[in-house]
C-alpha cells in the first residue's frame, strides 16, 4: 500500500530515506550510545549547520503520554528527537523531562515504509484484507465516502454510520479526542462504537471518584508514602515516570508491595511480592477489609466524615434515608459522569447518637457508624454496617486459600493500608478480566476504610498517578449547536449487532464506520468474529498515518499526518503540565491533518459552512476558553503557550483533589448502580457494595467453593498479553530501532508446563483454543506463574507465522462496566509440527 510511487515525480520514500533523514536517524542512535557528551556535542554541532527545533509531544497511550520532545529539523526533514526539558523542572533532576526509547523513535514512524502516501481504495471485487489496493485522489475518496454515507442516511439514518476510535493519538484537535471529529459525529448524528479497553479501570474512577484517580504523584509521593502497594502491574517497564518516583519513595523509608502472579523486573525491585491466584484480586480485598473491620483498624474518623458510610440505608428498598423521606423539597444538580448517579440537595441521613434521632449526615452532632434504627417506620442500617456484612465471610483462612497465599501475607497487605500514608497504585493486571470492576470497586473500599485518600503520600490512582485537577482546553467547537447524539453501541456487541439487526431490544445497524487513532481490528478481543461484523458493512474508512491491522482490511484509506506535520496541543490526565505541538516540517506526499480530514468530509455532507475555521484558529479558541489557571493561579493563554512551550498546572505537593461526588461524600456504599453503557442490565442490589466471583472463563483449577471453569479439561493454561516496554499496543510496530531488540512474537512458558509439552526454547509452538490460534516461538519463563502463558501485547498479523493472538481472546464481559478482557482467556500450547 504504501510502496506506490508518486505520478507527479515527486521524491519517493526509498531515496528520500536514503538521504538526511537516514543520517540523521544514525546520529540520534550514535548520540545515545555514547551519552551525554556527544548530544551535547551534537546540539553544538545542529546550531552550527542551521538547525531548527520544534516543541512536540508524545501522544500514545502508554500510560505516561505527554512526554515533551524536541524536534531537530534540519533542510526541511527531521533528524532526531530528544528530550525537551520542562519549563519550571529542576535543573538537578529534571523532573519530568525523560522520555523513553519509544519517544526517541518517532523520526523512524514519521519515516517508516508503512506510512500511507495517498489515499488508497480496495480494488472493486477484491475482498477485504485481500491486499489489492489502487491509488486514488482526495477529490475521489471524499465523494465516494459522503456518497455512500448520504444513502446510508436516506435508508436508515445517520445512526447506521459510526464512529471507531480508541486511543492511538491523544491530543486536541487531532486524534482521538479531536474536535473536527467530534464536531463532524454530532453534526451528522453518527452513532459510536465504544471501545471496552481499561474500562473496568476508567469508568471505576468515573463511577465511584467522577475522575481517574484521587491521589499522590511524583515528588508528592516520594517525599510522604510509607507504603506503595501495586496491583498487577510491571511499573519499572511499563510505567517508568513513575517508578522512578516510587524508588526515590523507597530510598526515602518507603515499602513497595507488589501483588502479582507473575516475576518481573518490578517484582525484583519490591520489598514484597505477594504471588496470588490470578484473578482472585478482590477475594483477597474482601479478606483484607474483613480483617481490618474486625480488628477495629478502620480509619473511623475519615469514614465519618468523608464518606458515606455512616448514611442510613432503607431495608426496603435499599436507598439512602434522605430529606425527601420525610416530605422536604429537593433539587437535581446534576450526575456523576459515566454513572449518571444523581447530584442532588436531598440530604443523606445519618443516625445521631446524642440526638437519638436520624438527622441530616450535615447537622449530626455524633453520627453512629454502626446500628440498625426504625425511621418512619422504616428499617434502617449504616452503609457501613451493610459493609461489614457483606465481608464477613472472608476469613483470613478462606481468603488464602481461594488467593492460593498464606495469612500472614494478608495481614502484612493489610498493615501496609493501616499504617499509611499509602498509595494504592492500580494497573491492568488484574483489570483484564470480566470481574474487573470488583477488584478497582474493592481498592476503592480499602483506600477508604483506612483513610489512605486526601493525604500527602497516600490515594487511589492508575499506578500512582494523580489523575484530576488539570488544565484542560475548552472543547465547545466539539459539540456545535444543534448538536444530535446517536447511540452508543459496545463493540463487544457490533458482531450481533450485524447478525440479528438490533442492540439491546431495539433495532440497529452499522453500515458504514470511520475508523481513527485506532487499530481495533488488531487490538480487540474475538477478531474473527470483529471481521465478520465488518465484512457486514457496506463501506470502512480508516483514518492512519501507518498501514495497521484495520487499514488492511479498510474499503478507503485517508493517509493522515505524523504528529511533528501538524500543530496540536494537549493537557494529560496523568502530567502536570499542558503542551504545545508544533508543526516541524511539512507533510509529505498527499498526508492531511485528522481536522482537514472531518473539514473535507463536512463539505462532502454539505456541512462546509459549520467547518470554516482553520487548525490554528480552533487552537486559540480552545486555548484561550480554558477555565482553569496554571499552578500559580495565572491565566493559560495561547501566547504563553506559544512561547513557553509547555505550563504547569498543578504543584507537585498536589494530593487534595476537588472530587464531585454525590452529597459531597465518597461512595463506600453504591446507591445507584449503573452501567456504563446505557441500556445494559445489572444486578443492582449485588453492585451496590464489592464482592467475589471467578472470572468468565480464566479459572483452571478447582478452589473450595468455585469449581474450574469446564472449559479447563480442554485448555488448562490461563493466556495472558502483558504490555511491554518497546510497544504501546501496535502504535509502534515496525519500526526498525526498536524491532532490532524486538523483533517478531514470541510466548513465554512457564518452564514446567513447557516441559509437560516437551517444549524447548525457540520452538514454534501453536498457542490455541475454540476461537482461533497463533503460532509463534516459545521463550521459556521461569518467572511466570505454572498454569499462565503470556503472549507480550502489540504485535500484528504479518508478523504472525500463522493466526493472530486476538483471534483467542474472548467477547464475554461484565455489563457493569463492558470491560474487554483479554487476560479472562484460556487456551492449550503444544509445539508446533507443520514447518520451521
Amino acid at each position: 500500500m504504501s510502496g506506490m510511487k508518486s505520478s507527479q515525480g515527486a521524491i519517493t520514500r526509498r531515496s528520500f530515506l536514503k538521504t538526511t533523514a537516514a543520517v540523521g536517524t544514525v546520529a540520534a542512535c550514535s548520540g545515545l550510545a555514547v551519552g551525554s557528551v556527544a548530544l551535547a556535542a551534537a546540539d553544538e554541532a545542529a546550531e552550527q549547520n542551521g538547525e531548527q527545533t520544534f516543541a512536540s509531544f508524545c501522544r500514545g497511550n502508554c500510560g505516561s503520554s505527554g512526554c515533551n520532545l524536541n524536534v531537530h529539523v534540519r533542510e526541511g526533514k527531521v533528524v532526531r528527537v530528544n528530550s525537551l526539558p520542562f519549563s519550571d523542572a529542576d535543573p538537578k533532576t529534571k523532573g519530568r523531562s525523560r522520555i523513553c526509547l519509544r519517544g526517541m523513535s518517532n523520526v523512524y514512524r514519521l519515516y517508516s515504509p508503512q506510512r500511507i502516501d495517498y489515499p488508497m481504495r480496495r480494488v472493486e471485487g477484491t475482498p477485504r484484507g485481500g491486499g489489492e489496493w489502487e491509488r486514488i485522489s482526495w477529490e475521489e475518496a471524499i465523494k465516494q465516502i459522503t456518497d455512500t454515507w448520504k444513502g446510508i442516511i436516506e435508508a436508515d439514518g445517520p445512526s447506521a454510520i459510526a464512529g471507531w476510535t480508541i486511543y492511538g493519538n491523544s491530543a486536541t484537535l487531532q486524534g482521538i479526542f479531536g474536535l473536527g471529529y467530534a464536531r463532524l459525529a454530532t453534526l451528522l448524528g453518527m452513532s459510536t462504537i465504544s471501545n471496552g479497553a481499561d474500562m473496568g479501570q476508567i469508568y471505576s474512577g468515573a463511577a465511584l471518584a467522577a475522575s481517574l484517580g484521587v491521589g499522590a504523584s511524583g515528588p508528592n509521593l516520594a517525599a510522604h508514602a510509607r507504603n506503595i502497594v501495586l496491583w498487577g502491574a510491571n511499573s519499572a517497564v511499563t510505567w517508568p515516570h513513575e517508578w522512578r518516583y516510587m524508588l526515590d519513595a523507597q530510598a526515602n523509608g518507603a515499602k513497595i508491595t507488589l501483588i502479582d502472579p507473575n516475576v518481573s523486573i518490578t517484582a525484583a525491585k519490591v520489598d514484597n511480592h505477594v504471588r496470588i491466584r490470578p484473578c482472585t484480586d478482590s477475594a483477597l480485598l474482601m479478606g483484607m477489609c474483613n480483617y481490618i473491620i474486625q480488628n477495629d483498624l478502620v480509619d473511623t474518623e475519615f469514614v465519618l466524615a468523608r464518606t458515606n458510610g455512616p448514611c442510613l440505608v432503607k431495608q426496603d428498598d435499599g436507598l439512602i434515608l434522605r430529606g425527601s423521606d420525610f416530605g422536604k423539597e429537593f433539587e437535581v444538580l446534576g450526575a456523576m459522569p459515566y454513572s449518571w448517579q444523581p447530584i442532588t440537595t436531598d440530604s443523606p441521613y445519618v443516625w445521631d447518637t446524642e440526638k437519638k434521632e436520624a438527622v441530616p449526615a450535615d447537622e449530626a452532632a455524633a453520627p453512629a457508624l454502626t446500628g440498625s434504627y426504625t425511621v418512619n417506620g422504616k428499617k434502617c442500617t449504616t452503609a457501613f454496617d451493610m459493609l461489614k456484612e457483606r465481608v464477613a465471610d472472608w476469613s483470613l483462612e478462606r481468603t488464602a486459600e481461594v488467593c492460593d497465599i498464606t495469612p500472614e501475607e494478608i495481614v502484612m497487605l493489610a498493615d501496609c493500608y493501616v499504617n499509611g500514608p499509602t498509595m494504592s497504585a492500580l494497573a491492568n493486571g488484574p483489570g483484564h478480566y470480566s470481574t474487573s470492576w470488583d477488584y478497582f470497586f474493592g481498592t476503592y473500599e480499602l483506600t477508604m476504610l483506612t483513610g489512605n485518600l486526601f493525604r500527602p503520600g497516600a490515594g487511589w490512582a492508575n499506578t500512582g498517578q494523580t489523575m484530576t485537577g488539570i488544565w484542560s482546553p475548552d472543547t465547545s467547537y466539539g459539540v456545535p449547536e444543534n448538536a444530535i447524539t446517536g447511540p452508543e453501541y459496545s463493540v463487544l456487541d457490533l458482531p450481533e449487532i450485524q447478525q440479528t439487526g438490533t442492540y439491546l431490544g431495539k433495532p440497529a445497524t452499522v453500515k458504514s464506520a470511520i475508523i481513527h487513532s485506532a487499530n481495533p481490528l488488531g487490538n480487540s478481543p474475538d477478531r474473527k468474529r470483529l471481521l465478520e461484523a465488518v465484512d457486514a458493512m457496506d463501506l470502512l474508512v480508516v483514518v492512519d498515518m501507518n498501514e495497521t491491522d484495520s487499514t488492511r482490511y479498510a474499503d478507503i484509506v485517508l493517509p493522515c499526518t505524523h504528529w511533528f506535520e501538524c500543530d496540536d496541543i494537549a493537557g494529560f490526565n496523568c502530567n502536570p503540565y499542558t503542551f504545545i505541538g508544533e508543526k516541524a516540517v511539512e507533510p509529505m506526499f498527499e498526508h492531511k491533518s485528522d481536522y482537514q480530514i472531518t473539514r473535507l468530509l463536512a463539505e462532502g455532507m454539505g456541512f462546509g459552512d459549520k467547518f470554516k475555521k482553520e487548525d490554528l484558529e480552533v487552537l486559540e479558541e480552545s486555548v484561550n476558553k480554558g477555565v482553569q489557571p496554571d499552578a500559580n493561579g495565572n491565566p493559560i493563554t495561547w501566547e504563553r503557550l506559544k512561547k513557553e512551550k509547555n505550563i504547569r498546572t498543578i504543584p507537585d505537593d498536589y494530593y487534595d483533589p476537588s472530587v464531585i461526588v454525590p452529597d459531597g461524600r465518597l461512595m463506600m456504599y453504591w446507591e445507584h448502580p449503573a452501567a456504563r453503557l446505557t441500556g445494559k442490565e445489572i444486578d443492582v442490589v449485588q453492585e451496590r457494595l464489592p464482592h467475589f466471583e471467578p472470572p468468565n472463563e480464566a479459572w483452571p483449577e478447582d478452589v473450595p467453593g468455585y469449581p474450574k471453569n469446564s472449559l479447563a479439561d480442554k485448555y488448562p493454561i490461563i493466556l495472558m498479553n502483558i504490555h511491554a516496554r518497546l510497544s504501546t499496543h501496535t502504535t509502534y510496530n515496525h519500526i526498525a530501532w526498536l524491532t532490532e531488540l524486538r523483533p517478531e512474537p514470541f510466548v513465554n512458558l512457564n518452564t514446567e508446563d513447557a516441559k509437560e509439552r516437551g517444549i524447548a526454547q525457540g520452538d514454534l509452538v501453536k498457542v490455541f483454543n475454540d476461537r482461533g490460534y497463533v503460532i509463534v516461538k516459545a521463550q521459556i519463563d521461569g518467572g511466570l506463574r505454572k498454569g499462565i502463558a503470556n503472549l507480550p501485547h502489540g504485535w500484528e498479523a504479518d508478523q504472525f507465522i500463522e493466526g493472530h493472538y486476538q483471534d483467542l481472546t474472548p467477547r464475554a464481559s461484565n455489563p457493569v462496566d463492558d470491560n474487554e478482557c483479554y487476560f479472562d482467556c484460556l487456551c492449550q500450547v503444544e509445539k508446533y509440527e507443520g514447518g520451521k
